[in-house]
């Protein structure tokens, strides 16, 4: 990221950029411009990274402003677009219950069945009844990016957390809410050292 501090950057001996230069450090930002950005002499643009390593860093002037240019290239991974994926669902919420019911009712049994074939008939049944009231329903799905630091660790918490949610929005309870609150403190906290 690029910054526009107003304060002298290349004098060391102030305590505020002591202090600025101690808090980009703390939060694991390095800063990479070393030449005046100002047309008086001083550094008051800065190029701060965390993570990346800025290359080509120039400082032009271009007389259009009592600041200068700053420009650098940054070499990033490219991230390829996962193949699509074929989902299928149903909505089996949307099942109204009065419904499933009356379908249930109309089930027909015979005396003169086999158990084997009790059981079949009764499986084909539910099945007819499920495709009608929740239809089996298809979609195509494409991930644009891959997240490799996002584990299957992080994927239960998550998962977790979802429920935690729902939970505390049905019953409104605070201890619910708490139990979500610090969850979703671990959640972050993982995904950061996962990170």
């Amino acid at each position: 990221c690029c910054w526009v501090t107003h304060f002298h950057m290349d004098n060391n001996t102030l305590p505020i950029n002591k202090d600025f230069s101690s808090c980009l450090h703390s939060h694991g930002f390095h800063q990479h411009i070393d030449t005046p950005t100002h047309n008086k002499g001083h550094i008051l643009d800065l190029i701060c990274c965390s993570g990346l390593t800025p290359l080509n860093c120039s400082v032009t002037d271009l007389h259009i402003s009592d600041h200068f240019f700053l420009s650098f290239s940054l070499q990033l991974p490219v991230s390829h677009t996962k193949t699509p994926r074929l989902i299928h669902f149903r909505k089996i919420n949307d099942i109204n219950l009065d419904t499933l019911s009356s379908h249930l009712s109309t089930i027909n049994f015979t005396d003169k069945l086999s158990p084997d074939e009790l059981t079949n008939h009764y499986n084909s049944s539910l099945q007819n009844i499920l495709d009608t009231l929740a239809p089996l329903k298809t979609r195509t799905v494409c991930f644009s990016t891959s997240a490799p630091w996002f584990t299957s660790n992080l994927r239960t918490l998550k998962a977790e957390g979802r429920w935690l949610e729902l939970l505390y929005r049905r019953t409104g309870l605070s201890v619910h809410n708490d139990m979500c609150t610090a969850h979703l403190t671990r959640y972050k906290d993982s995904i950061a050292r996962t990170k």
